[in-house]
C-alpha cells in the first residue's frame, strides 16, 4: 500500500494570521440601495490619521430579511460639529439624549437597533454599500426625500450654500473636492454624501461629517 509524502514546505514569505471570529467572505453581500434596519454589534474610539482626533468606529449588521447578518459600517466623529450624527444614531435607535455633556458607555450602545437609509458608492473600481443617514421616527421617509431633493438636496444631490441673498455662493455636489477647519488644521477632501444640510467628507479614510456652511470649495 503506497503512503504519500508531503512535500517539504518551501521557505519564503508566510502569512500570520489569526482567524478566530472571522466569518467567511466577511459578510460582504452588497446591500440594495433602501431603508434596513441595523444592530450595532461592535464600536472602538480609534484616531483619525489625517486629523489626530478620536471618533467611534461602529459595525452593524442587518436584523431580518433575505440579508440578515450582512455587515455595514459607519463612523462616528467626537468632534463638536459632528456630534449631530452620533446623536441621530442613538435618537434613532430609541436612546434618550440630553441638551448636555452626556457619559454613554460603550457597553450601552451594543445591541442597539435603529433604521438607516443605504446607499452605493464606487470603491477601487468596485460597488459597495454605505450608511448615509439614520432615520429618526417622525422623519420624513427616502421617498418624500427625493420629492424635495430639487429644493435643497439630498441622498447625492446638490445644495447649494446658504447665503444671505448672494447670487455667487457655490452650488456643492457629489464627489467636489472641498476644504474645511477641523481646529486648526485645514483639511481637504472629497464630498461623498449629501443630505439636507448636511454633508460627509472624506480625507483618506477618514469621514468627517458638517454642515455645508463649513465647507468652502477646493
Amino acid at each position: 500500500m503506497a503512503t504519500r509524502r508531503r512535500a517539504p514546505a518551501r521557505k519564503g514569505r508566510i502569512a500570520s494570521v489569526d482567524f478566530t471570529g472571522v466569518e467567511a467572505g466577511g459578510g460582504g453581500r452588497l446591500l440594495p440601495e433602501d431603508t434596513h434596519e441595523f444592530e450595532l454589534v461592535e464600536i472602538e474610539e480609534e484616531t483619525g490619521e489625517n486629523s489626530g482626533e478620536p471618533y467611534l468606529a461602529a459595525v452593524f449588521k442587518v436584523t431580518d430579511g433575505e440579508y440578515e447578518g450582512t455587515k455595514a459600517y459607519d463612523n462616528f466623529s467626537l468632534q463638536p460639529q459632528a456630534l449631530w450624527k452620533l446623536r441621530s444614531f442613538l435618537e434613532a435607535a430609541g436612546y434618550t439624549t440630553e441638551d448636555g455633556p452626556m457619559d454613554i458607555p460603550y457597553d450601552d450602545m451594543i445591541g442597539l437597533v435603529a433604521s438607516a437609509d443605504v446607499i452605493h458608492e464606487d470603491y477601487k473600481g468596485k460597488k459597495k454599500h454605505r450608511i448615509n443617514s439614520w432615520l429618526i421616527e417622525g422623519e420624513p421617509k427616502e421617498t418624500e426625500k427625493e420629492e424635495r431633493s430639487a429644493r435643497g438636496g439630498t441622498r447625492g444631490g446638490a445644495v447649494r450654500r446658504k447665503s444671505n441673498g448672494a447670487d455667487d455662493e457655490p452650488t456643492f455636489k457629489l464627489k467636489d473636492e472641498v476644504t474645511f477647519k477641523d481646529g486648526k488644521k485645514t483639511l481637504t477632501g472629497t464630498i461623498i454624501s449629501i443630505d439636507g444640510e448636511d454633508v460627509s467628507v472624506k480625507v483618506g479614510r477618514d469621514e468627517y461629517d458638517m454642515k455645508v456652511e463649513d465647507i468652502t470649495a477646493a
